[in-house]
């Protein structure tokens, strides 16, 4: 049975001149650090959550350290699903570009419809994402990702080794988008797995909603990670059902797939503790920061298409930074478009 649990982690535990995480992100900025001439020795990481429309948050995120001039200042960039996406427009310089396209281009029946279920299709159109809007409406700069001395990895889960598997490597255009679209391949709702080099790929949420551990096994110091689901929200739940379904469909790629789906939402719970201790009480290194927006701000739904509500969860988002970075007064009409 899925617990009944709150996320604790907040951004109003951490402030700028107490947590390492944030100290060495600022100190990085004034020494106007760049890839590949770092001041210290340090491997600062940014570990971007998803969560498909939720994903307007991170995205507000992000857009907020564009704002305030942070991009140089990481050296590798993990995101998962959405905050793959999110991850790529960052790095491209167009974070705030990036985060509009979830208000004003997917939040409609082109994206997702369950009317098309009826008809057999899908009820997520990542074609229609990655081939019209980010393409034609809000050309992603490819280019500019894939040449950057800031690495980004797309996070994806693998049905053959039934883990977190990091898709690097994009060449091109082509392999970029591919990457993403995996790690973003909600499964049955956005259709089949994506094969990338071979490995058949679905959503990284199932096995690493929040990409932090990633950062951490590749040895990086300090790891920002950034939250979509504000302090205090509870957890949603699964029908029993749907559970079932979803979990015996996955068991037919890979038994080891049925566990991990059912018991995903008490992993990420406990991500939740573990990331709540380390943000709140940062002891030794390797140091990780989680941000979300503050308590009491409304979750944003995973399906959500109402524009008021996806540009006051892209508003929180970058409220949230700007506020651990102490810049709490600026406006965030002043960042994000609306």
């Amino acid at each position: 049975m899925e617990p009944n649990v709150h996320v604790s982690v907040g951004v109003r535990h951490a402030r700028m001149n107490q947590h390492p995480v944030l100290e060495a992100i600022v100190q990085r900025r004034n020494d106007n650090s760049v890839p590949g001439r770092r001041q210290d020795d340090f491997k600062i990481a940014l570990a971007i959550e998803g969560g498909a429309m939720r994903g307007v948050v991170s995205s507000g995120m992000v857009a907020g350290l564009e704002y305030l001039g942070l991009l140089r200042t990481f050296d590798i960039i993990y995101g998962t699903s959405a905050g793959a996406i999110n991850g790529a427009y960052f790095v491209a310089k167009q974070a705030a570009y990036g985060t509009s396209i979830y208000y004003d281009d997917i939040n409609n029946a082109q994206f997702m419809s369950p009317l098309r279920t009826l008809c057999g299709d899908r009820l997520v159109s990542l074609e229609f994402l990655f081939e019209h809007v980010m393409i034609k409406k809000k050309p992603l700069d490819w280019k500019r990702v894939i040449d950057s001395e800031i690495e980004l990895v797309p996070v994806a889960s693998s049905l053959a080794q039934a883990k977190a598997v990091l898709l690097r490597g994009a060449r091109s255009r082509y392999d970029l988008f591919l990457r993403l679209k995996a790690s973003a391949r909600i499964p049955f709702v956005a259709g089949p797995p994506v094969r990338v080099d071979g490995e058949a790929c679905v959503d990284g949420g199932l096995y690493a909603s929040i990409p932090f551990w990633q950062a951490l096994d590749e040895g990086c110091t300090h790891v920002l990670a950034l939250l979509t689901r504000p302090v205090g929200a509870k957890l949603g739940r699964t029908s029993v059902l749907n559970r079932y379904l979803l979990s015996e469909m996955l068991a037919r790629y890979n038994p080891l797939l049925r566990n991990a789906f059912v018991d995903r939402v008490t992993r990420y719970a406990r991500e939740l503790d573990w990331l709540n201790t380390q943000t709140c009480c940062p002891k030794r290194p390797p140091y990780v920061c989680a941000v979300s927006p503050a308590w009491g701000t409304p979750t944003v739904r995973r399906f959500e298409k109402q524009r008021d509500r996806l540009l006051s969860g892209a508003s929180s988002g970058l409220n949230a930074i700007l506020q651990v970075f102490g810049q709490s007064k600026t406006p965030a009409a002043g960042v994000i478009a609306a």
